[in-house]
């Protein structure tokens, strides 16, 4: 019943739509590109050119009768420091909008990763200076949740001004057969003036990243942001578990994390901070000593993360900027950065290290 209660509104949607002309398809992209000198530990220091989430794409739209509208994405990554790419290996979907609200159907961006947009003040919330390594992971563990969603439907319900709220749906086809593997979501965001606030919460079944079996992976996370004057601050929560099989028996897992930064714009300047803190992992039942865990039993797997960025703006769409961050990793954690990490491969990372960069970049928006 609650399957057929959240596909509802999308199929009155569909029913009541009419058509009428299409207008011009925009391309949009942006690129965004940093030299860089990285170490963690053991790790000697590398300098490197990355590409930080540069993507290029086309969108469109069509009118309809009634105050109706069907719009369409497709979009692609480009690796700008290597050449490598693909059309459509970002968020492309096609919708239709009206008085019942938002209906998309494709791969795309659900509120979790969109609300990691919002848990610091770096454009695009990229390159190893943005926080999501430490508020989105678990122990430097990747669990999938602060990630495009393929094969999904999602919901924008009609609200009033200011509001947001988004429901998340999908089949999860490529994952194992035999169980519950579907992924249910959901997004409220409040924007009004200088406040923004917002939540969301996602379940990812039978992913089988962190426990196995007919596995529970679930996030869920709280982001408030407030502007006055030239300057602006924010502050996150976010909160990452698994339950499931660990070996012969049943358990759970999970970490909190903590995120607090500021903004100050003046003119063409932008000068931002932000500090993030991970606890510990906390195991339960079977869970206990095995995998994260094991490391976990001794409360060494938290970290803490600074970075301060400098932005000059060469004109609306460009911009250069200067930037340093560190992770501070206990004695068993293995965060590093969320883009372009110094050991891309949990497993070859060293426990305790300290992910540190400095470096410069550019970024053109279109």
């Amino acid at each position: 019943m609650k399957r057929i209660s959240f596909l509802t509104g999308p199929i009155l949607m569909l029913a009541m739509a009419p058509a009428c002309a299409q207008t011009p398809v925009t391309p949009f992209g942006t690129l965004d590109v940093t030299s860089e000198s990285v170490h963690a530990g053991p790790v000697g220091r590398q300098s490197r050119v990355s590409s930080n989430s540069s993507g290029f794409g086309f969108k469109g739209s069509e009118s309809l009768d009634g105050g109706w509208k069907a719009f369409f994405q497709i979009e692609g990554g480009i690796s700008v420091d290597t050449g490598a790419g693909g059309v459509n290996s970002r968020d492309t979907f096609l919708g239709l909008a009206g008085p019942l609200g938002t209906l998309r159907l494709g791969f795309m961006t659900a509120p979790m990763r969109a609300l990691g947009g919002r848990l610091n003040y770096v454009p695009g919330a990229t390159s190893i200076a943005n926080n999501l390594g430490v508020m989105t992971t678990l122990n430097g563990l990747h669990a999938g949740l602060n990630a495009r969603l393929a094969n999904s439907v999602q919901y924008t319900l009609p609200a009033p001004e200011g509001w947001t709220p988004t429901l998340l749906w999908s089949p999860g086809e490529a994952r194992p057969q035999g169980f519950n593997d579907r992924t249910l979501g959901a997004g409220l965001n409040y924007e009004v003036g200088p406040w923004f606030a917002g939540w969301a919460y996602e379940n990812r079944r039978a992913q089988q990243k962190l426990a196995l079996g007919d596995s529970s992976d679930w996030e869920t996370r709280l982001v408030l942001r407030y502007a006055f004057g030239a300057w602006g601050v924010n502050a996150g929560w976010d909160r990452l578990g698994s339950r499931g099989l660990f070996g012969a028996g049943h358990g759970a897992v999970r970490r909190d994390a903590w995120t607090a930064g500021a903004v100050w714009r003046q003119g063409q300047h932008d000068v931002m901070l932000h500090w993030s803190r991970a606890r510990a992992v906390h195991c339960s039942g079977a869970a206990d000593g095995k995998g994260q865990c094991a490391a976990a039993n001794i409360g060494a797997t938290g970290a803490h993360q600074v970075a301060l960025l400098y932005h000059y703006a060469l004109s609306k769409r460009s911009t250069v900027g200067l930037f340093y961050t560190r992770i501070l990793n206990d004695g068993q954690a293995l965060y590093d950065f969320d883009v372009n990490p110094v050991v891309p491969t949990l497993a070859q990372r060293h426990p305790g290290a300290d992910p540190t960069g400095v470096g410069w970049g550019l970024r053109h928006s279109f």
